[in-house]
């Protein structure tokens, strides 16, 4: 079990697989997403790093939950979580999701967060297309609940990590972390995916 860590690897899949995904499975044409009000929290708080609130919403599709595909898109992003599973030692895929969230003015922080509270996992973020909307860890740590807002300004950043294309980071999901809206392009697209 690997814990407190941070990893950045470059060209994770193989550019053949790299490119199906992107041109094919996940084709904006063809491929489902559902809408979102809040890209970070499901229920009416909201909290950001900053105090201020602003509009993150953006859409996302729950690919594979609990070792099993939920759809045909599923079914073929399956051979990267495994992957990712066999790279960390993990014994379950828990969750992959496809994400998308739309360009903002600023580029908005979303609200600080761990994606399975009190529990021991592993995250990680594929970036799919060329945008900006930097990952965001904090060297504050999951202290067994969602995170809320009494703290929240005292948070420090020990990484923040630049998207690129078919770039993987994983990282201890205990680690509290927040994604960015881009700025200067229109999305910004992602596997998020958790292990345990």
């Amino acid at each position: 079990m690997r814990t407190k860590f941070i990893e950045v690897i470059d060209d994770f899949l193989d550019k053949s697989y790299f490119d199906f995904i992107v041109n094919t499975v996940m084709n904006d044409d063809d491929f489902h997403w559902y809408y979102s009000g809040d890209s970070t929290y499901t229920s009416n708080k909201k909290f950001s790093i900053n105090g201020e609130i602003k509009p993150t919403q953006g859409f996302s599709n729950l690919l594979i939950e609990k070792d099993k595909s939920r759809s045909r898109e599923g079914d073929l992003i399956y051979p990267f979580a495994l992957k990712v599973k066999s790279y960390l030692g993990a014994k379950e895929v828990m969750r992959v999701r496809a994400d998308l969230c739309t360009q903002t003015v600023d580029g908005a922080i979303h609200g600080p967060h761990v994606d399975y509270p009190g529990q021991f996992h592993y995250s990680s973020i594929l970036y799919l297309n060329q945008t900006d909307g930097n990952t965001i860890i904090f060297n504050e740590r999951d202290s067994g609940s969602q995170v809320n807002g009494d703290n929240i300004d005292s948070f420090t950043i020990k990484e923040s990590i630049t998207p690129k294309p078919n770039r993987l980071v994983i990282f201890d999901g205990r680690y509290i972390h927040s994604g960015c809206s881009p700025k200067d392009h229109t999305c910004r697209k992602l596997l998020n995916s958790n292990y345990r």
